[in-house]
């Protein structure tokens, strides 16, 4: 009886908490939702909106929401911000109504109430076009309250109420075209460029993408390049924006005028399988303005000005982007090391678990630590001057490269990773060339310290043996 009992009082028990969460937890928060859903300015997601104007008076702008992102239709026909854009719309629909200052009845009644709070004519008037036959939003914005912390506000249409919003909210909506318009200087991925063209007057630098992903210099010279310089150059171009925009319909005389018929140079970049091209021109000397240079996007009419940093960034040369550490290999990887140099020879292996040994002149253990540094000085040899490309044995000899100071041999397994070879030459600088290669590097001889290795630097010494009176045991000595 009681066990009935106990289970009648809990099913009470739920029946009450299931009754207090319908009716009452859920339909407040149900009645909660709803007010601030009718406290909002404009219940629309970016998405929806077809068009955008801005009107105030003196200027208009209208923006288009295309398949391919915002469009500018008016004052100019260009690209859009699409992120400006999409701010913009969300800043719209999170504005609330703070205070009703005339409700809709009240100010039907006496439409130069409107007046009173600089709605008729507005400040600004901002209508929003939805999609698929979602009519229209018409909303006007006002004068500043006494305090400057808000603004006044009137929808047109049925409502016609005047109310607060914060002021802030509004400065996120009085935009000018240059706010709201495409300022980047190229549009483009990074990761599918694949070729590089930076064409000089007189002078052209190319610069491709290999099947791995690795960037190598095809022109005027080819050679592996540097990476982060190019990747560098890479950013520059994506992350620039224009500093301001010059001529919007320039014709031939005034490209001239504008120092773009001779550029100082012309970035093109070859994007994707399909191999399009972006192309940005910037102005030789006649177009220097202010911190910078004009410039114009084939894709686009206009010549706009880019700031001094991607100028600079622009102005590079073939050694900036060259490979300048040309003996690149995986030093993990380097299982035995043949090194001949100016104190002697020796041929160094590597066992699996990585402690080296000498196997010639004789079979000695190695100090890995030392060997360890040594192919790191070898992996991180700096170009100081790319001094000839394309020789040939018969050129070997001008630079001491016929008969080498140093050669260095490393393989990974039985596959040849390096050979090295540094020249006889004297000289603050010494030449280095790979066996693989044509190409004769400038090193600074300070950095070939740590890899003119002698044996004896290398090999680590068997311990001597001691004297035979202090070799034997104390404990005979009496016998003796």
């Amino acid at each position: 009886m009681r066990f009935k009992t106990n289970v009648v009082v809990g099913l009470v028990f739920v029946g009450l908490l299931a009754y207090v969460y319908v009716f009452e937890i859920r339909e407040r928060e149900q009645q909660r939702e709803a007010a601030e859903k009718s406290s909002l300015l404009l219940d629309v997601e970016e998405d929806q909106v077809a068009a955008l104007t801005i009107d105030k008076g003196d200027s208009v702008i209208v923006l288009e929401n295309r398949q391919d992102g915002w469009w500018l239709q008016q004052p100019v026909a260009d690209l859009a911000d699409d992120a400006a854009v999409d701010r913009l719309v969300r800043n719209i629909r999170e504005s609330k109504r703070e205070r009703v200052l005339v409700d809709s009845a009240v100010a039907a009644a006496a439409p130069e109430k409107a007046e009173q709070y600089q709605l008729q004519p507005p400040r600004l008037e901002l209508t929003v076009e939805m999609k698929e036959q979602g009519g229209s939003h018409v909303i006007r914005y006002g004068a500043d309250n006494p305090t400057d912390t808000y603004v006044y506000v009137q929808e047109g249409g049925d409502n016609p109420e005047i109310f607060t919003i914060r002021a802030w909210r509004f400065d996120n909506v009085d935009k000018k075209v240059f706010d709201l318009r495409d300022r980047r200087v190229l549009a483009f991925a990074q990761d599918e460029v694949v070729e590089i063209d930076l064409e000089y007057p007189g002078n052209t630098v190319s610069i491709a993408r290999g099947e791995a992903g690795e960037w190598r210099l095809s022109a005027p010279v080819a050679a592996r390049a540097d990476a982060d310089a190019v990747d560098d150059l890479l950013r520059g171009l994506d992350n620039s924006k224009i500093a301001a925009f010059v001529d919007e319909d320039p014709g031939e005389e005034t490209l001239d005028r504008h120092g773009l018929a001779t550029p100082m140079v012309t970035a093109v970049l070859t994007i994707g399988d399909d191999r399009a091209e972006k192309r940005l021109t910037v102005a030789g000397e006649r177009g220097v303005r202010e911190s910078g240079r004009l410039a114009r996007d084939a894709s686009r009419t206009p010549v706009f000005r880019i700031d001094s940093t991607l100028v600079e960034k622009l102005q590079v040369s073939v050694f900036d982007l060259r490979d300048k550490e040309p003996m690149g290999f995986n030093k993990d990887g380097i299982t035995r090391v043949e090194l001949i140099g100016t104190g002697g020879s020796f041929v160094a292996e590597k066992d699996t678990a990585d402690v080296w040994s000498i196997v010639d002149p004789e079979a000695v253990a190695a100090k890995t630590w030392v060997l360890r540094g040594f192919l790191s000085d070898v992996e991180r040899l700096e170009v100081a001057e790319f001094v000839r490309d394309g020789v040939g044995d018969a050129g070997l000899a001008e630079f001491g490269l016929d008969e080498p100071a140093i050669r260095v041999d490393l393989f990974a397994g039985d596959e040849r990773a390096l050979s090295m070879a540094v020249g006889s030459a004297p000289g603050e600088r010494a030449y280095v060339m790979r066996a693989d290669e044509s190409s004769v590097y400038a090193i600074d001889r300070d950095k070939l310290d740590g890899i003119d290795l002698a044996v004896d630097e290398v090999w680590e010494k068997p311990r001597e043996t001691p004297p035979a009176s202090v070799a034997k045991d104390p404990s005979n000595a009496d016998a003796e």
